[in-house]
């Protein structure tokens, strides 16, 4: 039996009798607390255990067990580590215990650990403890998003803000679906006729659905919109309601959302015919591929690695901007993806890539330095792209006759590539899983994204398919 909980429990929790989420931080320095209000029992806490004014350890999410009455200090259970710990140097005094004298459930826990146990700062040892007790004085104290009991088969089913959870440690997956979520959507949008529709697709058809038209022949500033202001609010307030629901699922881990709602997202406050058009047939697209899930598999070892595939696509946006995109894994686990438009008007496909890449790096150093932090280990940095003019940029020495854009982007993928933990990789463009992050594709090439969702595109697919690229410093041996 293993108890489960949220890692985030402060957010994620409530209590019921005073209304509020308490935002407490304790520090095991000698009786040194600072408290928004009392603490009570199933209270969730993070606990620094400093060592010295210049160095402190990790913080540690913890529940409330008692206040102790030896000092002002408290007594914390840590889930994820089976321990009690206590902010108090005090002897606590012997007694035995009997739990037909007690109160409440309350009391017995805290007895069962206090008898003949002497704590001190940092002190901890082993708890035993009833799961159902301990779950049941939580249900009763707060409204809890994550938790529960595995069964007999080391399953776990469970939700939190409308994402399904489906944990099997047998098997080594966890599974993240949004299919109740998106069942919603029949009420949501009655006019669409959603299981008229997806009844009225073969299997063929499902198969080869995507989100997006094969063009989007969309233009603000060329197209007048007829209609009176009255109906302007409404076409407006529709799409922008479709556009945030779509818009949750897709930074839920539906990477095959990413590009089509991000497209249309700049066409919010634009009621065209095609634009209306185009957010049914995404709404249509999703509820029809409601099943599709993001799946989590256990690694044989902890993975040391972090990888992101960019590509972009040049003057794709109506305003003449490009369109950019990648995706990022953690190990063989996917992490996310992104679509944007470019943050400038570029000259050229080489431009554009480049942007790709220097986004793409900023948002794995950013992983890179959270994972680092968290499990207190170097990780390697895999950078994939197929462009062969930006990889000849960088191999260059210096730039002549450049723009500034050119330039401070060059610049810093150089000095970032002169750490030894990042490595630039070449992959043929026909290889590039990130393209239907940038365009339309066939069903074919979409197919990728959902095959990526589901842990069946990783890097280990696509390293062995890659060239390490020489730069100034000469190949470096990984």
């Amino acid at each position: 039996m293993q108890l489960r909980v949220s890692a985030e429990m402060r957010n994620c929790t409530y209590n019921k009798i005073t209304k509020d989420a308490p935002l407490n931080v304790i520090s095991e320095l000698p009786v040194k607390i600072i408290l928004r209000n009392f603490l009570p029992f199933g209270a969730p806490a993070t606990i620094w255990n400093h060592k010295s004014k210049k160095t402190s350890a990790p913080s540690l999410q913890a529940v409330v067990l008692s206040k102790d009455p030896q000092s002002f200090g408290y007594f914390f259970y840590i889930p994820n580590e089976n321990r009690v710990i206590t902010t108090t140097n005090f002897k606590i005094p012997d007694y035995s215990v009997n739990t037909q004298q007690k109160s409440n459930p309350e009391e017995t826990i805290i007895a069962r650990f206090k008898a003949n146990v002497t704590s001190k700062i940092g002190s901890t040892r082993n708890f035993e403890f009833d799961e159902d007790e301990i779950i049941e004085m939580f249900k009763n104290t707060f409204e809890l998003k994550v938790i529960g009991i595995m069964n007999e088969e080391k399953q776990l089913e469970t939700d939190i803000l409308g994402i399904d959870l489906k944990y099997d440690l047998n098997k080594g997956i966890v599974t993240l679906s949004m299919k109740s979520y998106i069942d919603k959507f029949n009420d949501d949008f009655p006019l669409l006729k959603l299981k008229e529709y997806e009844n009225n697709l073969t299997t063929e058809q499902k198969k080869d659905l995507t989100p997006h038209f094969s063009e989007y022949n969309l233009n603000p500033n060329e197209d007048t919109l007829l209609m009176n202001k009255t109906e302007y609010k409404e076409k407006v307030k529709y799409i922008q309601k479709s556009i945030g629901k779509l818009n949750y699922l897709r930074t839920r881990g539906r990477l095959d959302l990413e590009f089509a709602v991000s497209k249309i997202t700049r066409f919010a406050l634009y009621p065209h015919a095609k634009v209306i058009k185009t957010v049914d047939r995404l709404v249509k697209y999703t509820y029809v591929k409601r099943d599709l899930n993001v799946v989590m598999k256990r690694e044989k070892k902890q993975p040391d690695e972090i990888t992101v595939i960019t590509d972009a696509s040049l003057g794709s946006e109506y305003d003449v901007k490009s369109r950019i995109g990648g995706i990022i894994w953690f190990g063989n686990t996917f992490m996310f993806g992104f679509s944007n438009k470019s943050s400038i008007v570029c000259d050229s496909s080489a431009e554009c890539e480049l942007d790709a890449l220097n986004k793409g790096e900023k948002l794995v150093l950013h992983l890179k330095f959270k994972l680092e932090k968290l499990f207190k280990k170097n990780f390697k940095i895999n950078i994939i792209t197929d462009s062969k003019p930006v990889i000849e940029w960088l191999k260059k020495p210096y730039i002549v006759g450049r723009t500034k854009f050119l330039g401070i982007r060059i610049g810093r993928l150089k000095e970032r590539l002169k750490d030894k933990s990042t490595f630039l990789r070449k992959i043929d463009g026909l290889e590039n899983v990130a393209d239907p992050l940038t365009k339309p594709v066939s069903p074919t090439d979409f197919k990728n994204l959902s095959k990526i969702m589901e842990g069946n595109i990783t890097p280990q697919n696509l390293l062995p398919l890659t060239n390490l690229v020489e730069t100034e410093e000469g190949v470096r041996k990984m």
